[in-house]
C-alpha cells in the first residue's frame, strides 16, 4: 500500500510542476 501511495503522490507532485512550468511559459511569452 505505501508503495502506490508513494507512486501517486509522485506523480501529482510531477503533474503539478508541469502545470506550473505551462503557466510560467505563458506568463514569459506575454
Amino acid at each position: 500500500m505505501n508503495t502506490v501511495l508513494d507512486t501517486t503522490l509522485h506523480y501529482k507532485n510531477v503533474f503539478l510542476k508541469m502545470i506550473q512550468n505551462k503557466k510560467d511559459e505563458d506568463t514569459n511569452d506575454k
